[in-house]
């Protein structure tokens, strides 16, 4: 087992994954870090204590050295080059985040994707006075004030949860001491203030982690901020490339800012009432007898409009209440909702300055979309990868025709295409007769299936701005494209935000 500093409160460890587990899995019951847990379980077992210096200079060092160096070019090719993010999930890290605020925990523990977390827990550790991010918390003004009333209720905890475990050990004698003392520790864990230390391990691939980085970077608390450097820097140990990408997230760190200017700009009088109809409708295309659909799913700006207020309501109150009915005085008459031109001042400042690459912010998420799509299975393969889709998983079988490219005719392939697809095409409905699953195996990926897919808006800019890029396969480049198209004929609010590529390239990527 390796870390990669002595002391530092993130920290770098490497070692067999199974033991890596088990140690983490320690953090939830145990007062000690990583290190100590370690060193003390090493000295038991009469082994040697963890390890903190460099590999020797040998040749098997030397090759490794070797081998990262040709990681690093594939990774600065394809990850940093291309943008092939995926490439960073197969590299993972291990790190340990410790004496950091249940504020900052939470921060790490927001990023829901490609990221596992253990922290202290509140039943099986009792914290301490010493427990507590006490200075640079607050502003130099209160600072006095705030941490005397951390130490006030961190005594009153200690206290009472004396008191109650001696209460619980009268009550049920023949309870163990270490169940009443959980229980103790569960009644008044919400006098814990979330100034409180806490341990978080941290098993993550780099993409994950990357992207936690950016994020916590662009928050507005120094202690986020620091613990995101120093994730950064410790991971680096392990995956200095694949890091590459880890600079602040501006556009959702200023968010609130943009919504605020927005909001401030626009008047009471400039209120008028809209309809609250469903903004999806069934529409459809085809292309070669392929088709999209969007399904009935009743949705208005108004439910994005909810959304972004309550994401910055200290600065954006006012698009709750307009939203939601409960309006100021002065327009108490009659509803008053957003008229559609500053509904689209307030998303546009929403979604407006975001960089390339950059995620819309997830009050997207509240609005859902759901999709038929027929197309050749090897786009159904790719758009079913998508982390957060719903999709469902059809059978392959040769009933509903298949796709080719035009571009064959050109070449002059297509009538020999067209023959040998149509010829296995046979075979497979044949062997459907008896055994359908095992006629998946003889159906060429050119055969197209039909499917559903359930994806909420910030998922679907995700999807129709990576799969209509030029990298992207003609196949779900054109899937992707009529996606973009109905939704921007249908929430026009969306039109000036949501990057479609419609150019035609002959060749996706060059070099």
């Amino acid at each position: 087992m390796r870390f990669s500093n002595r002391h530092g409160n993130v920290f770098l460890v490497e070692g067999d994954e199974e033991e890596v587990a088990s140690l983490f899995a320690r953090y939830s019951r145990s007062p000690l870090g990583l290190r100590e847990q370690y060193a003390a379980m090493a000295h038991e077992a009469g082994a040697e204590p963890p390890s903190f210096a460099d590999c020797d200079d040998t040749i098997a060092a030397r090759l490794a050295d070797e081998m990262k160096r040709r990681a690093a070019r594939l990774h600065e090719k394809y990850v940093v080059g291309y943008g092939h993010g995926s490439v960073a999930e197969h590299a993972v890290v291990h790190l340990g985040v410790e004496r950091c605020s249940i504020v900052a925990a939470k921060a790490i523990e927001e990023r829901r994707l490609g990221l596992a977390y253990t922290e202290k827990s509140t039943r099986y550790v009792k914290f301490d006075e010493g427990s507590m991010l006490l200075d640079g918390a607050v502003p130099e003004a209160a600072s006095a004030e705030y941490a005397e009333s951390c130490r006030r209720l961190m005594r009153s905890y200690l206290r009472l949860a004396a008191s109650v475990e001696s209460r619980l050990a009268s009550d049920f004698p023949g309870v163990p001491d270490g169940a009443r003392r959980a229980k103790a520790l569960d009644l008044l864990r919400g006098l814990l203030p979330a100034s409180t230390l806490t341990n978080v391990g941290v098993t993550g691939n780099a993409r994950a982690v990357a992207h936690a980085v950016r994020v916590m970077r662009g928050s507005p608390l120094p202690e986020v901020r620091s613990v995101a450097d120093a994730i950064h820097r410790e991971s680096s140990v392990s995956v200095p490339t694949l890091l590459r990408r880890s600079e602040r997230d501006g556009h959702t760190a200023e968010a609130a800012a943009r919504v605020f200017e927005a909001v401030s700009r626009l008047s009471l009088d400039g209120l008028s009432s809209v309809a609250s109809a469903a903004f999806l409708r069934s529409i459809s295309g085809s292309r070669s007898e392929a088709g999209v659909q969007a399904g009935l799913v009743p949705q208005h700006s108004v439910r994005l409009l909810r959304a972004i207020g309550l994401s910055h309501c200290d600065v954006a109150s006012n698009i709750i209440a307009w939203t939601s009915g409960r309006l100021p005085p002065e327009l108490a008459d009659g509803p008053a909702p957003f008229s559609h031109a500053d509904s689209a001042k307030i998303i546009d400042a929403y979604l407006g300055g975001r960089p390339e690459r950059g995620r819309v912010g997830r009050a997207l998420e509240g609005s859902s979309t759901s999709w038929e799509i027929t197309c050749d299975y090897g786009a159904w393969r790719d758009l079913q990868r998508h982390r957060v889709v719903s999709a469902t998983t059809p059978r392959l079988d040769a009933t509903l025709g298949f796709w080719r490219s035009p571009s064959l005719e050109h070449f002059g392939v297509a009538a020999e295409f067209d023959d040998e697809v149509d010829r296995a095409g046979r075979l497979a409905r044949s062997i459907a007769q008896d055994d359908p699953d095992a006629a998946q195996y003889a159906t060429p990926m050119a055969y197209r299936v039909r499917y559903r897919l359930d994806l909420n808006l910030r998922e679907l800019f995700h999807l129709v701005e990576l799969r209509s890029a030029r990298g992207g396969h003609e196949s779900y480049r054109w899937i992707a494209q009529q996606m973009g198209t109905v939704v921007c004929n249908l929430c026009p609010w969306l039109s000036g935000h949501l990057r479609v590529d419609r150019e035609h390239y002959d060749f996706a990527r060059q070099g």
